[in-house]
């Protein structure tokens, strides 16, 4: 075979571990057609349709006579996953520092700083040359004894960073492994933007699929063809750029309550179903906005997302509804307007209900009866019930998180089994007047 590697080594048949895997594990070397060659340790061998491919990291040396202390490679002996994978120095003969280079298969991509009298960093793809950028700044971090990261900033206000050269264990089979390379790179408004294997050309998302990022906290998947954007996918608040704070409870005068904060939304974590998006000062809601108040997941024009039972639309201050709030019903479509002061509904009627509290704890009952008095945004105060939330009061009814509306004269009934041992039940009961 005229294009085909030269390996020379240990080897493994295919009965020593598993029926497919066979080939190089061990010390060997590899001479490619292009003059390139490889001194190692193979870590595996893979099944492969075009042929058997090796994972190693070892010595890789040039043509020319350049050379790369630490590489990994990942090839079949046909070239068809020829070459180096990762981020490395590559080195003249004698040693000195001739670039830091990306590399993924056998044509480079990404970013490659240029070390000489002057540093400059230029972009490739798919093997040929792309631009020239001056650099501001860059640096090589080990992150440990495979891997390594390049941070370069760019004199335009981008920045770029390329991770890659690790092995990287399969999560299903862990003697199988992988290598590759990631690219990011973080534009001037924020946003940041990750693809792996470089998907990226003229420091823009082309031809393939990538994470961006955007500065208001916003994730998702985005997948082009060329330059240009086919679909988005799993858009979703990002996680990884939030702040967790302690903030007021909106329909709440004295409770605070732990949440998520991203620039113009908030998740309220010790409150699951309540989310609030629009106007944010110092991390809580300030200005115009909306609470909404979760229902379940459900199918909403045939996928899978959340429909919201109840909206707050108004104004807050300092965290708390205060002015005038749209209370809206999405169940029922209906509208009620009110005034809210610092988190409380100063238009809602107050309510005294009558409670049952039940504990079964091993078998041993505890029963507890009286009144107590709610309003607006106040919860349950019995144990096992903390989740239950009054959210409106009028003189027909009252409307609680977690159940239908609660009329007068009636009575709403909830359990709660935490374990085998342990339940509570609740009947709270709404007297005539």
């Amino acid at each position: 075979m005229k294009d085909a590697v030269k390996y020379i080594g240990e080897w493994q048949q295919k009965s020593v571990i598993l029926e497919k895997l066979e080939g190089p594990i061990g010390e060997g070397s590899v001479e490619f057609p292009c003059g390139d060659k490889f001194e190692g340790y193979f870590h595996l061998s893979f099944a492969n349709i075009q042929g058997p491919c090796y994972v190693a990291d070892g010595k890789y040396t040039f043509a020319d006579g350049k050379y790369i202390e630490n590489a990994w490679i990942n090839t079949s002996e046909n070239l068809t996953m020829f070459g180096l994978e990762g981020v490395y120095e590559v080195r003249n003969a004698d040693g000195s520092l001739v670039s830091i280079t990306s590399f993924w298969l056998n044509k480079r991509h990404g970013i490659e700083i240029l070390v000489g009298s002057t540093v400059e960093a230029v972009e490739w793809y798919l093997g040929e040359e792309q631009k020239h950028y001056e650099v501001k700044n860059y640096t090589l971090n080990a992150i440990d004894e495979c891997r390594r990261e390049l941070v370069v900033e760019l004199a335009n206000g981008i920045s770029v960073t390329m991770v890659g050269g690790r092995l990287v264990p399969n999560k299903y089979e862990n003697y199988v492994y992988d290598n590759y390379l990631m690219a990011k790179v973080v534009y001037d408004n924020g946003d940041v933007y990750e693809s792996i294997n470089y998907g990226i050309r003229n420091l823009q998302p082309y031809g393939r699929c990538g994470t961006r990022r955007c500065a208001d906290g916003m994730m998702r998947v985005e997948y082009y063809k060329g330059y240009e954007l086919e679909r988005i996918e799993r858009e979703a608040w990002d996680r990884s750029r939030v702040e967790e704070k302690q903030i007021p409870n909106p329909i709440n005068p004295e409770e605070l309550i732990t949440a998520y904060v991203w620039s113009n939304h908030i998740e309220y974590i010790d409150d699951l179903n309540m989310k609030y998006d629009g106007d944010v000062v110092d991390g809580m809601p300030h200005g115009q906005g909306v609470l909404s108040d979760m229902r379940s997941q459900a199918y909403i024009d045939g996928k899978l997302g959340y429909s919201w039972r109840f909206t707050y639309e108004g104004t807050f201050e300092h965290g708390r509804c205060h002015g005038r709030i749209v209370f809206t019903d999405h169940e029922k479509n209906t509208t009620q307007e009110c005034e809210w002061n610092n988190g409380l509904s100063v238009s809602a009627i107050p309510v005294t209900l009558r409670y049952e509290w039940e504990r079964i704890l091993e078998g041993e009952f505890d029963i507890r009866t009286g009144t107590v008095e709610m309003g607006v945004g106040m919860r349950c105060p019995f144990d096992g019930f903390n989740y239950v939330r009054l959210l409106k009061v009028s003189a027909s009814q009252i409307v609680f998180n977690v159940c239908e509306p609660l009329c007068p004269g009636g009575s709403i009934s909830l359990e709660n089994e935490l374990t085998y041992d342990l339940a509570y039940n609740l009947k709270l009961t709404w007297d005539k007047e």
